[in-house]
Protein backbone atom coordinates (compact mmCIF):
# COMPACT_ATOMS: atom_id res chain seq x y z
CA UNK A 1 0.00 0.00 0.00
CA UNK A 2 2.92 2.35 0.52
CA UNK A 3 3.31 2.66 -3.23
CA UNK A 4 -0.04 3.42 -3.64
CA UNK A 5 -0.30 6.11 -1.55
CA UNK A 6 2.83 7.90 -2.47
CA UNK A 7 1.95 8.13 -6.54
CA UNK A 8 -2.27 9.07 -4.87
CA UNK A 9 -0.65 11.73 -2.85
CA UNK A 10 2.01 12.65 -5.40
CA UNK A 11 -0.69 13.25 -7.69
CA UNK A 12 -2.35 15.85 -5.77
CA UNK A 13 1.04 17.78 -5.23
CA UNK A 14 0.32 18.67 -8.92
CA UNK A 15 -2.34 20.18 -7.77
CA UNK A 16 -0.57 23.19 -5.71
CA UNK A 17 1.14 23.98 -9.07
CA UNK A 18 -1.65 24.40 -11.36
CA UNK A 19 -3.05 26.82 -8.59
CA UNK A 20 -0.07 28.79 -9.25
CA UNK A 21 -1.68 30.51 -12.77
CA UNK A 22 -4.37 32.06 -10.43
CA UNK A 23 -1.40 34.39 -9.40
CA UNK A 24 -1.07 36.14 -12.60
CA UNK A 25 -5.11 37.30 -12.31
CA UNK A 26 -3.82 39.88 -9.58
CA UNK A 27 -0.43 40.60 -10.84
CA UNK A 28 -2.01 43.35 -13.52
CA UNK A 29 -4.98 45.49 -12.04
CA UNK A 30 -8.44 46.07 -14.13
CA UNK A 31 -8.15 42.68 -15.58
CA UNK A 32 -12.35 41.59 -17.15
CA UNK A 33 -13.43 38.14 -18.20
CA UNK A 34 -13.68 39.24 -22.25
CA UNK A 35 -12.43 36.00 -24.06
CA UNK A 36 -9.35 38.45 -25.32
CA UNK A 37 -8.24 38.58 -21.64
CA UNK A 38 -9.09 34.58 -20.79
CA UNK A 39 -6.78 34.04 -23.79
CA UNK A 40 -3.77 35.99 -22.45
CA UNK A 41 -4.69 34.25 -19.06
CA UNK A 42 -4.30 30.80 -20.39
CA UNK A 43 -1.24 31.56 -22.18
CA UNK A 44 0.39 32.72 -19.12
CA UNK A 45 -1.42 30.17 -16.92
CA UNK A 46 0.24 27.38 -18.90
CA UNK A 47 3.57 29.13 -19.03
CA UNK A 48 3.57 29.41 -15.06
CA UNK A 49 2.51 25.76 -14.94
CA UNK A 50 5.42 24.29 -17.66
CA UNK A 51 7.98 26.57 -15.86
CA UNK A 52 7.65 24.71 -12.21
CA UNK A 53 6.77 21.28 -13.97
CA UNK A 54 8.37 18.84 -16.47
CA UNK A 55 4.86 17.12 -17.52
CA UNK A 56 3.41 19.77 -19.95
CA UNK A 57 0.15 20.94 -19.31
CA UNK A 58 -2.61 21.38 -21.60
CA UNK A 59 -6.72 23.04 -22.02
CA UNK A 60 -9.35 22.96 -24.21
CA UNK A 61 -10.76 26.04 -22.54
CA UNK A 62 -10.85 28.49 -19.64
CA UNK A 63 -13.21 30.10 -17.80
CA UNK A 64 -12.23 33.14 -15.34
CA UNK A 65 -14.51 34.97 -12.65
CA UNK A 66 -13.68 37.56 -10.35
CA UNK A 67 -11.98 37.54 -7.77
CA UNK A 68 -10.37 34.40 -7.64
CA UNK A 69 -12.06 31.89 -9.35
CA UNK A 70 -10.50 29.52 -12.82
CA UNK A 71 -12.29 26.86 -14.43
CA UNK A 72 -10.16 24.84 -16.66
CA UNK A 73 -12.09 22.11 -18.94
CA UNK A 74 -10.50 18.92 -20.79
CA UNK A 75 -7.55 19.55 -18.88
CA UNK A 76 -4.44 17.12 -19.50
CA UNK A 77 -0.76 17.08 -17.55
CA UNK A 78 1.07 14.47 -20.00
CA UNK A 79 4.66 13.27 -19.49
CA UNK A 80 7.00 11.05 -22.01
CA UNK A 81 7.17 7.44 -21.66
CA UNK A 82 10.57 6.57 -21.49
CA UNK A 83 10.52 2.71 -22.21
CA UNK A 84 8.36 3.69 -25.73
CA UNK A 85 10.43 6.94 -27.09
CA UNK A 86 8.10 9.70 -28.77
CA UNK A 87 4.90 8.05 -27.36
CA UNK A 88 3.23 10.43 -24.09
CA UNK A 89 1.10 9.49 -21.22
CA UNK A 90 -1.84 11.55 -19.64
CA UNK A 91 -0.33 11.51 -16.21
CA UNK A 92 -3.76 13.73 -14.89
CA UNK A 93 -6.72 14.38 -16.87
CA UNK A 94 -9.36 15.85 -15.98
CA UNK A 95 -13.19 16.81 -17.67
CA UNK A 96 -13.38 20.46 -15.63
CA UNK A 97 -11.07 21.74 -12.71
CA UNK A 98 -11.98 25.17 -10.90
CA UNK A 99 -9.67 26.64 -9.26
CA UNK A 100 -10.26 28.97 -6.08
CA UNK A 101 -7.16 30.87 -4.66
CA UNK A 102 -8.09 32.32 -0.21
CA UNK A 103 -5.99 35.62 -1.30
CA UNK A 104 -4.39 37.80 -3.54
CA UNK A 105 -0.75 36.23 -4.33
CA UNK A 106 2.13 38.65 -3.18
CA UNK A 107 5.61 38.27 -4.75
CA UNK A 108 7.77 36.17 -2.61
CA UNK A 109 4.79 34.28 -0.64
CA UNK A 110 3.61 30.82 -1.50
CA UNK A 111 0.22 30.50 -3.46
CA UNK A 112 -2.73 29.87 -0.82
CA UNK A 113 -5.50 27.80 -3.34
CA UNK A 114 -8.84 27.72 -0.96
CA UNK A 115 -10.48 25.17 -3.25
CA UNK A 116 -10.07 23.21 -6.08
CA UNK A 117 -13.12 21.08 -7.59
CA UNK A 118 -12.17 17.89 -9.68
CA UNK A 119 -14.92 17.05 -12.25
CA UNK A 120 -14.06 13.64 -13.92
CA UNK A 121 -10.19 13.11 -12.83
CA UNK A 122 -8.13 10.66 -13.75
CA UNK A 123 -4.68 9.94 -12.38
CA UNK A 124 -2.55 7.68 -14.38
CA UNK A 125 0.70 6.38 -12.56
CA UNK A 126 2.55 4.37 -14.57
CA UNK A 127 5.77 2.34 -13.91
CA UNK A 128 8.98 3.97 -15.80
CA UNK A 129 9.54 0.26 -16.69
CA UNK A 130 8.56 -3.07 -15.43
CA UNK A 131 8.39 -3.41 -11.31
CA UNK A 132 10.17 -0.23 -11.39
CA UNK A 133 9.40 2.40 -7.97
CA UNK A 134 9.34 5.27 -10.20
CA UNK A 135 6.18 6.73 -11.87
CA UNK A 136 6.34 8.43 -15.39
CA UNK A 137 5.78 12.36 -14.83
CA UNK A 138 5.67 12.00 -11.20
CA UNK A 139 9.60 11.02 -10.38
CA UNK A 140 10.89 13.92 -12.06
CA UNK A 141 7.88 16.53 -11.44
CA UNK A 142 9.18 19.51 -10.47
CA UNK A 143 11.98 21.24 -12.68
CA UNK A 144 15.06 22.85 -10.51
CA UNK A 145 14.60 26.03 -12.12
CA UNK A 146 12.01 27.88 -14.69
CA UNK A 147 12.99 28.06 -18.41
CA UNK A 148 15.28 30.61 -19.06
CA UNK A 149 16.69 31.37 -15.66
CA UNK A 150 20.89 32.01 -15.47
CA UNK A 151 20.62 30.39 -11.89
CA UNK A 152 21.40 26.61 -11.48
CA UNK A 153 19.56 25.18 -8.72
CA UNK A 154 21.27 22.37 -7.55
CA UNK A 155 19.26 19.27 -5.93
CA UNK A 156 20.02 20.49 -2.32
CA UNK A 157 18.77 23.67 -3.15
CA UNK A 158 15.59 23.55 -5.29
CA UNK A 159 12.97 25.36 -4.23
CA UNK A 160 10.73 23.21 -1.84
CA UNK A 161 7.14 22.89 -2.30
CA UNK A 162 6.50 24.59 0.90
CA UNK A 163 7.40 27.70 -0.70
CA UNK A 164 5.68 28.26 -3.68
CA UNK A 165 1.90 26.40 -3.00
CA UNK A 166 -0.39 25.69 0.39
CA UNK A 167 -3.68 24.29 -0.46
CA UNK A 168 -6.94 23.82 1.39
CA UNK A 169 -9.59 21.93 0.21
CA UNK A 170 -9.64 19.36 -2.65
CA UNK A 171 -13.17 17.63 -4.14
CA UNK A 172 -13.26 14.79 -6.39
CA UNK A 173 -16.45 14.23 -8.63
CA UNK A 174 -17.07 10.87 -10.13
CA UNK A 175 -13.28 10.19 -10.57
CA UNK A 176 -10.75 7.28 -11.68
CA UNK A 177 -7.73 6.18 -10.07
CA UNK A 178 -5.26 3.95 -12.05
CA UNK A 179 -1.90 2.00 -11.35
CA UNK A 180 0.00 0.04 -13.90
CA UNK A 181 3.45 -0.91 -12.58
CA UNK A 182 3.85 -2.88 -15.97
CA UNK A 183 3.75 -6.07 -14.35
CA UNK A 184 3.47 -9.39 -17.02
CA UNK A 185 0.38 -11.18 -15.95
CA UNK A 186 -1.86 -8.63 -14.32
CA UNK A 187 -4.13 -5.91 -14.77
CA UNK A 188 -3.46 -2.35 -13.85
CA UNK A 189 -5.31 -1.37 -10.92
CA UNK A 190 -8.47 1.15 -11.18
CA UNK A 191 -10.63 2.94 -9.37
CA UNK A 192 -13.49 4.47 -10.23
CA UNK A 193 -17.04 6.46 -8.85
CA UNK A 194 -14.38 7.87 -6.64
CA UNK A 195 -16.37 10.77 -5.11
CA UNK A 196 -14.63 11.98 -2.12
CA UNK A 197 -13.12 15.24 -0.27
CA UNK A 198 -9.83 15.71 1.16
CA UNK A 199 -9.57 18.42 4.15
CA UNK A 200 -6.09 20.22 4.10
CA UNK A 201 -5.08 21.84 7.43
CA UNK A 202 -1.59 23.37 7.83
CA UNK A 203 0.19 22.27 10.78
CA UNK A 204 3.37 23.91 10.76
CA UNK A 205 6.18 24.52 7.75
CA UNK A 206 5.40 21.72 5.03
CA UNK A 207 2.79 19.82 7.08
CA UNK A 208 -0.56 19.09 6.32
CA UNK A 209 -3.25 17.87 7.96
CA UNK A 210 -5.40 14.82 5.69
CA UNK A 211 -8.38 13.10 6.26
CA UNK A 212 -10.03 11.31 3.27
CA UNK A 213 -12.04 8.29 2.15
CA UNK A 214 -11.49 6.32 -1.48
CA UNK A 215 -14.99 3.73 -1.48
CA UNK A 216 -16.36 1.64 -3.97
CA UNK A 217 -18.60 -0.25 -1.42
CA UNK A 218 -18.97 -2.98 -1.46
CA UNK A 219 -15.54 -4.24 -2.64
CA UNK A 220 -13.79 -1.82 -0.94
CA UNK A 221 -13.65 1.01 1.28
CA UNK A 222 -10.09 3.02 2.18
CA UNK A 223 -9.82 5.93 4.74
CA UNK A 224 -6.65 7.62 5.36
CA UNK A 225 -5.67 10.41 7.85
CA UNK A 226 -2.54 11.88 8.79
CA UNK A 227 -0.12 14.23 8.71
CA UNK A 228 1.45 14.93 5.02
CA UNK A 229 4.97 17.23 4.64
CA UNK A 230 5.20 17.91 0.69
CA UNK A 231 9.20 18.96 1.43
CA UNK A 232 10.48 15.64 2.18
CA UNK A 233 7.58 13.59 1.49
CA UNK A 234 7.25 12.32 4.69
CA UNK A 235 4.28 10.67 6.66
CA UNK A 236 3.31 10.64 10.60
CA UNK A 237 0.23 10.07 12.65
CA UNK A 238 -0.88 8.25 9.81
CA UNK A 239 -4.45 6.16 9.93
CA UNK A 240 -5.57 3.93 7.54
CA UNK A 241 -8.27 1.64 7.18
CA UNK A 242 -9.13 -0.79 4.52
CA UNK A 243 -11.73 -2.86 4.14
CA UNK A 244 -11.99 -5.07 0.77
CA UNK A 245 -13.72 -8.23 -0.51
CA UNK A 246 -11.49 -10.17 -1.96
CA UNK A 247 -12.75 -11.72 -5.16
CA UNK A 248 -10.57 -13.17 -7.74
CA UNK A 249 -12.48 -12.11 -10.98
CA UNK A 250 -13.26 -8.63 -9.07
CA UNK A 251 -9.77 -7.13 -8.21
CA UNK A 252 -8.72 -4.90 -10.46
CA UNK A 253 -9.15 -2.06 -7.58
CA UNK A 254 -6.05 -4.02 -5.96
CA UNK A 255 -2.69 -2.85 -6.79
CA UNK A 256 -1.21 -5.60 -9.35
CA UNK A 257 1.78 -6.49 -6.94
CA UNK A 258 -1.03 -8.07 -4.72
CA UNK A 259 -3.32 -8.99 -7.50
CA UNK A 260 -0.34 -11.28 -8.49
CA UNK A 261 -0.19 -12.92 -5.54
CA UNK A 262 -3.94 -13.05 -4.86
CA UNK A 263 -4.48 -15.00 -8.38
CA UNK A 264 -0.88 -17.19 -7.62
CA UNK A 265 -2.75 -18.44 -4.24
CA UNK A 266 -6.63 -18.14 -5.41
CA UNK A 267 -7.14 -16.12 -2.36
CA UNK A 268 -10.46 -15.09 -1.68
CA UNK A 269 -12.03 -13.77 1.37
CA UNK A 270 -12.81 -10.64 3.53
CA UNK A 271 -10.24 -8.56 4.63
CA UNK A 272 -9.58 -5.61 7.03
CA UNK A 273 -6.30 -4.11 7.63
CA UNK A 274 -5.47 -1.02 9.24
CA UNK A 275 -1.83 0.44 9.70
CA UNK A 276 -1.05 3.72 12.35
CA UNK A 277 2.68 5.31 12.51
CA UNK A 278 4.70 7.48 10.44
CA UNK A 279 6.70 6.41 6.90
CA UNK A 280 8.83 8.12 4.68
CA UNK A 281 6.66 7.79 1.64
CA UNK A 282 10.40 7.62 -0.61
CA UNK A 283 12.19 5.07 1.60
CA UNK A 284 8.63 3.14 3.63
CA UNK A 285 11.33 0.23 4.91
CA UNK A 286 12.29 2.72 7.47
CA UNK A 287 9.04 3.76 8.75
CA UNK A 288 7.78 3.11 12.37
CA UNK A 289 4.51 1.33 12.12
CA UNK A 290 1.90 -0.61 13.13
CA UNK A 291 -0.39 -3.17 11.36
CA UNK A 292 -3.00 -4.92 11.76
CA UNK A 293 -5.04 -7.71 9.37
CA UNK A 294 -7.27 -9.88 9.63
CA UNK A 295 -8.57 -12.93 6.81
CA UNK A 296 -12.22 -14.52 7.43
CA UNK A 297 -14.02 -17.26 5.87
CA UNK A 298 -10.95 -17.12 2.78
CA UNK A 299 -10.08 -20.06 0.82
CA UNK A 300 -6.24 -20.21 0.02
CA UNK A 301 -4.57 -22.55 -3.05
CA UNK A 302 -1.12 -23.99 -2.99
CA UNK A 303 -1.04 -25.96 -6.05
CA UNK A 304 -3.09 -28.90 -5.96
CA UNK A 305 -3.70 -28.01 -2.61
CA UNK A 306 -7.03 -25.92 -1.11
CA UNK A 307 -6.43 -24.23 2.41
CA UNK A 308 -9.52 -23.16 3.72
CA UNK A 309 -9.27 -20.23 6.62
CA UNK A 310 -11.73 -19.38 8.65
CA UNK A 311 -10.04 -16.91 10.59
CA UNK A 312 -6.64 -15.20 10.27
CA UNK A 313 -4.72 -12.85 12.32
CA UNK A 314 -1.68 -10.94 12.58
CA UNK A 315 -0.03 -7.90 14.50
CA UNK A 316 2.79 -6.70 13.37
CA UNK A 317 5.48 -3.50 13.78
CA UNK A 318 7.72 -1.92 11.87
CA UNK A 319 10.73 0.13 13.22
CA UNK A 320 14.58 0.85 13.23
CA UNK A 321 14.40 -1.09 9.66
CA UNK A 322 13.28 -4.69 11.42
CA UNK A 323 9.77 -6.07 11.20
CA UNK A 324 8.40 -7.84 14.14
CA UNK A 325 5.57 -10.29 13.60
CA UNK A 326 4.48 -10.19 17.07
CA UNK A 327 0.94 -12.14 16.74
CA UNK A 328 -0.45 -14.68 14.26
CA UNK A 329 -3.12 -16.96 14.70
CA UNK A 330 -4.64 -19.16 12.04
CA UNK A 331 -7.67 -21.06 12.47
CA UNK A 332 -8.06 -23.45 9.63
CA UNK A 333 -8.70 -27.29 8.85
CA UNK A 334 -10.65 -27.70 12.02
CA UNK A 335 -6.90 -26.84 13.83
CA UNK A 336 -5.23 -23.67 15.01
CA UNK A 337 -1.85 -22.57 14.26
CA UNK A 338 0.42 -19.96 15.95
CA UNK A 339 3.55 -18.04 15.57
CA UNK A 340 5.95 -15.31 15.86
CA UNK A 341 9.10 -14.17 14.42
CA UNK A 342 10.75 -10.92 13.01
CA UNK A 343 12.71 -9.93 9.31
CA UNK A 344 15.50 -7.65 8.69
CA UNK A 345 13.94 -5.24 6.10
CA UNK A 346 17.89 -4.95 4.23
CA UNK A 347 20.91 -7.32 3.28
CA UNK A 348 19.76 -10.90 2.83
CA UNK A 349 16.34 -10.29 5.03
CA UNK A 350 18.10 -12.01 8.58
CA UNK A 351 14.34 -14.25 9.72
CA UNK A 352 13.86 -15.84 13.29
CA UNK A 353 10.33 -17.74 13.29
CA UNK A 354 8.42 -19.98 15.29
CA UNK A 355 5.08 -22.09 14.58
CA UNK A 356 3.01 -23.87 16.21
CA UNK A 357 0.58 -26.34 14.26
CA UNK A 358 -1.96 -27.85 16.29
CA UNK A 359 -4.77 -31.12 15.16
CA UNK A 360 -4.70 -29.59 11.33
CA UNK A 361 -6.65 -32.47 9.75
CA UNK A 362 -4.77 -32.61 6.03
CA UNK A 363 -7.18 -34.51 4.44
CA UNK A 364 -9.39 -31.26 4.01
CA UNK A 365 -6.31 -29.94 1.96
CA UNK A 366 -6.75 -31.24 -1.17
CA UNK A 367 -8.84 -28.99 -3.42
CA UNK A 368 -9.20 -31.04 -6.42
CA UNK A 369 -10.50 -34.35 -4.08
CA UNK A 370 -14.09 -35.42 -5.84
CA UNK A 371 -16.46 -37.45 -3.74
CA UNK A 372 -16.44 -41.33 -3.88
CA UNK A 373 -12.24 -41.29 -4.84
CA UNK A 374 -9.83 -42.65 -2.53
CA UNK A 375 -8.18 -39.17 -0.24
CA UNK A 376 -4.58 -39.18 -1.12
CA UNK A 377 -3.64 -38.49 2.34
CA UNK A 378 -5.71 -37.87 5.33
CA UNK A 379 -4.58 -37.35 9.38
CA UNK A 380 -4.25 -34.97 12.44
CA UNK A 381 -1.03 -33.14 12.49
CA UNK A 382 1.32 -31.61 14.78
CA UNK A 383 4.35 -29.17 14.21
CA UNK A 384 6.80 -27.56 16.10
CA UNK A 385 9.17 -25.52 14.01
CA UNK A 386 11.70 -22.51 14.91
CA UNK A 387 14.49 -21.29 12.28
CA UNK A 388 16.87 -18.55 12.70
CA UNK A 389 18.41 -17.58 8.96
CA UNK A 390 18.99 -14.96 5.84
CA UNK A 391 15.66 -15.70 4.25
CA UNK A 392 17.21 -14.53 0.73
CA UNK A 393 19.50 -17.58 1.03
CA UNK A 394 17.23 -20.18 1.76
CA UNK A 395 15.16 -19.04 -0.96
CA UNK A 396 17.96 -18.78 -3.58
CA UNK A 397 19.20 -22.72 -2.59
CA UNK A 398 15.28 -23.83 -2.52
CA UNK A 399 14.65 -22.04 -5.99
CA UNK A 400 18.28 -21.70 -7.66
CA UNK A 401 17.80 -19.63 -10.74
CA UNK A 402 20.74 -17.75 -12.56
CA UNK A 403 19.91 -14.66 -11.21
CA UNK A 404 20.08 -15.63 -7.40
CA UNK A 405 23.38 -17.83 -7.93
CA UNK A 406 25.29 -15.77 -5.67
CA UNK A 407 23.44 -16.11 -2.98
CA UNK A 408 22.74 -19.69 -3.51
CA UNK A 409 26.50 -20.54 -3.46
CA UNK A 410 26.30 -18.53 0.26
CA UNK A 411 26.73 -21.01 2.91
CA UNK A 412 23.90 -21.05 5.84
CA UNK A 413 24.34 -21.94 9.84
CA UNK A 414 25.63 -25.46 10.73
CA UNK A 415 22.26 -25.26 12.81
CA UNK A 416 19.83 -22.77 12.09
CA UNK A 417 16.65 -24.35 12.87
CA UNK A 418 14.73 -27.77 14.50
CA UNK A 419 11.53 -29.27 14.34
CA UNK A 420 9.26 -32.14 15.09
CA UNK A 421 6.25 -33.53 13.51
CA UNK A 422 3.72 -36.11 14.64
CA UNK A 423 0.62 -37.80 12.87
CA UNK A 424 -2.22 -39.35 14.05
CA UNK A 425 -5.21 -41.34 12.26
CA UNK A 426 -3.62 -40.87 9.29
CA UNK A 427 -3.63 -42.26 5.46
CA UNK A 428 -0.39 -41.85 4.07
CA UNK A 429 -0.08 -44.45 1.68
CA UNK A 430 -0.70 -42.38 -1.74
CA UNK A 431 2.03 -40.03 -1.39
CA UNK A 432 5.28 -40.39 -3.61
CA UNK A 433 7.48 -41.06 -0.73
CA UNK A 434 5.26 -43.75 1.27
CA UNK A 435 3.75 -45.22 -1.59
CA UNK A 436 7.15 -46.15 -3.51
CA UNK A 437 8.72 -46.95 -0.05
CA UNK A 438 5.54 -49.22 1.09
CA UNK A 439 5.50 -50.97 -2.22
CA UNK A 440 9.24 -51.52 -1.63
CA UNK A 441 8.68 -53.42 2.09
CA UNK A 442 5.68 -55.27 0.46
CA UNK A 443 7.77 -56.90 -2.05
CA UNK A 444 10.30 -58.06 0.30
CA UNK A 445 7.48 -59.09 2.60
CA UNK A 446 5.26 -61.36 0.13
CA UNK A 447 8.92 -63.35 -0.43
CA UNK A 448 8.99 -64.43 3.09
CA UNK A 449 5.54 -64.83 3.42
CA UNK A 450 4.21 -61.59 4.72
CA UNK A 451 0.36 -60.88 4.62
CA UNK A 452 -0.41 -58.88 0.98
CA UNK A 453 -3.24 -56.39 2.00
CA UNK A 454 -1.47 -53.31 1.62
CA UNK A 455 -4.04 -51.69 0.07
CA UNK A 456 -6.13 -51.28 2.79
CA UNK A 457 -7.13 -47.69 4.59
CA UNK A 458 -4.96 -47.54 7.54
CA UNK A 459 -4.66 -44.95 10.58
CA UNK A 460 -1.32 -44.73 10.17
CA UNK A 461 1.15 -42.48 12.74
CA UNK A 462 3.96 -40.78 11.61
CA UNK A 463 6.95 -39.34 14.01
CA UNK A 464 9.58 -36.74 12.86
CA UNK A 465 12.43 -35.55 14.56
CA UNK A 466 14.80 -32.73 12.26
CA UNK A 467 17.67 -30.07 12.54
CA UNK A 468 18.04 -27.45 9.75
CA UNK A 469 21.92 -27.74 9.37
CA UNK A 470 23.49 -26.39 5.84
CA UNK A 471 21.34 -26.96 3.02
CA UNK A 472 18.97 -29.71 4.11
CA UNK A 473 17.23 -31.07 6.80
CA UNK A 474 18.82 -33.83 8.97
CA UNK A 475 15.85 -36.38 9.90
CA UNK A 476 17.49 -38.02 12.94
CA UNK A 477 13.94 -40.17 13.81
CA UNK A 478 11.80 -40.82 11.16
CA UNK A 479 8.99 -43.48 12.11
CA UNK A 480 6.07 -44.60 10.11
CA UNK A 481 3.26 -47.27 11.51
CA UNK A 482 1.01 -48.97 9.26
CA UNK A 483 -2.16 -51.18 9.41
CA UNK A 484 0.52 -53.89 8.19
CA UNK A 485 4.04 -52.41 7.41
CA UNK A 486 5.85 -50.00 9.62
CA UNK A 487 9.34 -48.05 8.60
CA UNK A 488 12.18 -46.23 10.84
CA UNK A 489 15.01 -44.49 9.08
CA UNK A 490 17.62 -41.10 9.23
CA UNK A 491 19.31 -39.53 6.61
CA UNK A 492 18.67 -35.92 5.05
CA UNK A 493 16.14 -33.97 2.23
CA UNK A 494 17.46 -31.35 1.28
CA UNK A 495 16.08 -27.68 0.45
CA UNK A 496 15.65 -28.80 -3.17
CA UNK A 497 13.42 -31.54 -1.94
CA UNK A 498 16.65 -34.47 -2.97
CA UNK A 499 16.14 -37.35 -0.60
CA UNK A 500 18.94 -39.24 1.08
CA UNK A 501 17.38 -41.43 3.59
CA UNK A 502 18.17 -44.99 4.98
CA UNK A 503 15.00 -46.93 6.39
CA UNK A 504 14.59 -50.07 7.82
CA UNK A 505 10.82 -51.92 7.36
CA UNK A 506 8.51 -54.54 6.82
CA UNK A 507 6.48 -56.64 9.15
CA UNK A 508 8.80 -57.12 12.01
CA UNK A 509 9.30 -53.60 12.21
CA UNK A 510 5.57 -53.35 13.31
CA UNK A 511 6.07 -56.39 15.82
CA UNK A 512 9.02 -54.71 17.05
CA UNK A 513 6.62 -51.21 18.13
CA UNK A 514 3.80 -53.60 19.39
CA UNK A 515 6.64 -55.49 21.47
CA UNK A 516 7.79 -51.81 23.12
CA UNK A 517 11.67 -50.16 23.74
CA UNK A 518 12.88 -53.06 25.14
CA UNK A 519 11.81 -56.23 22.94
CA UNK A 520 11.67 -54.55 19.57
CA UNK A 521 14.63 -52.59 20.34
CA UNK A 522 16.64 -55.85 20.80
CA UNK A 523 14.83 -57.57 17.21
CA UNK A 524 15.44 -53.58 15.90
CA UNK A 525 19.17 -54.33 15.84
CA UNK A 526 18.90 -57.65 14.11
CA UNK A 527 17.00 -56.58 11.71
CA UNK A 528 18.78 -53.38 10.81
CA UNK A 529 21.89 -55.52 10.49
CA UNK A 530 20.01 -57.86 7.53
CA UNK A 531 17.58 -55.16 5.51
CA UNK A 532 17.46 -51.80 4.49
CA UNK A 533 16.23 -49.10 2.21
CA UNK A 534 17.76 -46.21 0.59
CA UNK A 535 15.31 -43.60 -0.43
CA UNK A 536 16.95 -41.16 -3.17
CA UNK A 537 15.47 -39.09 -6.16
CA UNK A 538 13.11 -36.30 -4.84
CA UNK A 539 10.03 -35.82 -2.93
CA UNK A 540 7.65 -35.83 -5.70
CA UNK A 541 10.02 -38.65 -7.66
CA UNK A 542 11.53 -40.92 -4.45
CA UNK A 543 13.95 -43.82 -5.85
CA UNK A 544 13.82 -47.27 -3.55
CA UNK A 545 16.99 -49.46 -3.51
CA UNK A 546 17.48 -52.50 -1.60
CA UNK A 547 20.68 -53.11 1.17
CA UNK A 548 21.42 -56.55 2.44
CA UNK A 549 23.25 -57.32 4.84
CA UNK A 550 26.06 -53.90 4.27
CA UNK A 551 25.49 -54.92 0.27
CA UNK A 552 22.74 -53.33 -2.08
CA UNK A 553 20.45 -54.68 -4.75
CA UNK A 554 19.64 -52.02 -7.44
CA UNK A 555 16.02 -53.83 -7.66
CA UNK A 556 13.47 -54.82 -4.96
CA UNK A 557 13.10 -57.79 -7.29
CA UNK A 558 17.14 -59.26 -6.65
CA UNK A 559 16.04 -60.06 -3.29
CA UNK A 560 14.85 -63.28 -4.44
CA UNK A 561 17.83 -65.01 -5.79
CA UNK A 562 20.18 -63.55 -3.20
CA UNK A 563 19.00 -62.29 -0.27
CA UNK A 564 16.14 -64.97 0.75
CA UNK A 565 18.16 -66.93 2.07
CA UNK A 566 19.79 -63.86 4.04
CA UNK A 567 16.02 -62.67 5.16
CA UNK A 568 15.25 -66.17 6.35
CA UNK A 569 18.56 -66.45 8.56
CA UNK A 570 17.56 -63.47 10.32
CA UNK A 571 14.46 -64.03 10.88
CA UNK A 572 15.64 -67.57 12.45
CA UNK A 573 17.89 -65.63 14.85
CA UNK A 574 15.29 -63.35 15.82
CA UNK A 575 13.10 -65.93 16.95
CA UNK A 576 15.61 -67.82 18.62
CA UNK A 577 16.20 -64.35 20.25
CA UNK A 578 12.30 -63.85 21.14
CA UNK A 579 12.32 -67.47 22.82
CA UNK A 580 15.36 -66.97 24.30
CA UNK A 581 13.49 -63.79 25.98
CA UNK A 582 10.91 -65.75 27.36
CA UNK A 583 11.87 -69.25 28.25
CA UNK A 584 12.17 -69.53 31.85
CA UNK A 585 15.32 -69.12 33.41
CA UNK A 586 17.19 -72.63 34.73
CA UNK A 587 18.02 -73.41 38.38
CA UNK A 588 21.63 -72.89 39.12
Amino acid sequence: MSRLKRWIVTGLVVLFVLGAGGALLFWYAGLSGSSAIESWIGQQFQFIANSYLNPQLSFDDLDYQLPYTVTLKNLRLVAQDPSNPGQSIDIIGCGQATVTLGQIPAVGKPVVIERIVLDQPLISAVATEPKSAKFIGFSTLVRGRRPGSRQTAEPATRPKLSDVFQMKFIAIQNGRIKYDPRITGTVPMELDQINTTLNIEQTEAGWYKLATEIARKPLFDLTLAGQLNLDSMETRDLNLKLSADVTRDKINYLPPQLQQILNQYEVEGVLDASVTGAVPIREPNKGNLVAQLALKNANVTLDEYRIPVQDLQIGAKLADGRLDLSTMTISALHGTASGQGSTLMSGNYDTNIKLAINNMQIQDLEAAHKDGQPMKFAGKIDVNFQASAPLKIVQAKAVPTTQNAPLAAEPLPEQWGAGTINLVDGRLVRLPVIHTLTDAISSAAKIIGAGEDYNALPRDRVHIDFNLTGDHASVSDLSYYGSAVAARGSGTIGLNRQLDLRVNGGPIEKVQDLLGKQIGGMIAKVTDSLLAYHVTGTIGKPQVDLILAGGSASKVGDVVGNGADKIGEGLQDIGEKIGDIFKPKENK
